[in-house]
């Protein structure tokens, strides 16, 4: 499983997902994700994109939920 960081596509924020020494634990929210095969119990490789808490708003939700954001995966192509 590989996971990205998708602030800089969604909103321009600069990423932060991973940062090493980030004391505070940011809550993150699942906006893309893809597999290999359609069951993903099955899969091999998974990839999901993430976004910041504080960055997820309605709109974002509606985007994710119309997969819109997969886009952003190379995985996903």
């Amino acid at each position: 499983m590989v996971s990205y960081d998708l602030s800089k596509p969604v909103t321009g924020a600069e990423p932060t997902y991973g940062v090493s020494g980030d004391a505070d634990h940011v809550d993150w929210f699942v906006v893309a994700v893809c597999a290999n095969t359609k069951n993903v119990g099955d899969d091999t490789r998974l990839a999901v994109g993430v976004l910041n808490a504080d960055a997820y708003s309605k709109d974002v939700a509606r985007q994710a939920k119309s997969r819109a954001y997969n886009r952003y995966l190379t995985e996903c192509k």
